[in-house]
């Protein structure tokens, strides 16, 4: 059960139905899902490989303005612009 106003409610199982529209016409076979799927490891791999190397150009950047940088705690992050990359 929920706390507070939502103690009403019943946990319990969900049952939902997932159809792909358009129905496919023709099946995928193991061969083009497993090649799809290399490609996208290999993408995201050079993606991955990229922000590094920008990261670590950055950081030397960052390092040769001043002295005492080289003892601060930095963070970076990344994001992507588009969702659908992962």
């Amino acid at each position: 059960m929920f706390p507070g106003s939502l103690n009403k409610v019943v946990v319990g199982i969900i049952e939902v139905k997932l159809e792909l529209r358009p129905k496919l016409t023709k099946l995928i076979t193991d061969d083009i899902l497993s090649t799809q799927h290399g490609l996208e490891k290999t993408n995201r791999a050079q993606r991955e490989r990229l922000f590094i190397t920008y990261a670590k150009r950055w950081w030397d950047e960052y390092l040769q303005i001043r002295d005492t940088h080289g003892e601060r705690l930095v963070k970076i992050f990344a994001r992507v612009s588009n969702a659908y990359l992962y």
